[in-house]
């Protein structure tokens, strides 16, 4: 999760780059510089990566649970955490922006279920794409995971 700290969302746009404070606070202080005649290619490229990293951890996360058979597990006894996860993996925030979402209803749910484990919400009313940032979502999201696996581990299942 904290190779974000290179790659901030408006990378591109400023030839220097420090690592936020969320990073600094875990430990990763990165001074990151390019030049200014970067190409379109890198440019391009660029744009996208920060999204993609965030997408990435979400579809990495889902096959760390599902290969224990946790994402079966978490659906069936309604935790929330497991149950957004899931949700992102497949319908939102892995493998599209989440516009497309709107209209099927996952949009309003993964708000619902966000705000149950982590409580965070977004207006849906003015989304251009779901939120993965990694200090408000992903961040709170690993917390809620741990917190239902120790769970499981103290009730033994």
């Amino acid at each position: 999760m904290m190779v974000r700290a290179a790659f901030p969302n408006k990378f591109v746009v400023h030839g220097q780059y420090r690592s936020r404070t969320f990073y600094r606070n875990h430990g990763i202080d990165l001074l990151m510089e390019w030049p200014d005649r970067t190409t379109d290619s890198f440019r391009v490229g660029a744009r996208g990566l920060t999204v993609w990293l965030n997408q990435n951890w979400v579809i990495r996360l889902y096959g760390i649970l599902d290969s224990h058979k946790l994402i079966k597990y978490g659906k069936e006894h309604s935790i929330s955490v497991v149950q957004l996860i899931d949700l992102l993996r497949n319908n939102i925030g892995a493998h599209s922006a989440g516009r497309g979402a709107v209209r099927s209803n996952k949009l309003e749910k993964a708000n619902s279920l966000m705000l149950s484990a982590i409580g965070k919400e977004v207006d849906l009313n003015t989304i251009e794409s779901f939120d993965l940032a990694v200090d408000s979502v992903l961040f709170p999201i690993k917390n809620e995971v741990v917190e239902f696996l120790l769970g499981l581990k103290a009730t033994g299942s």
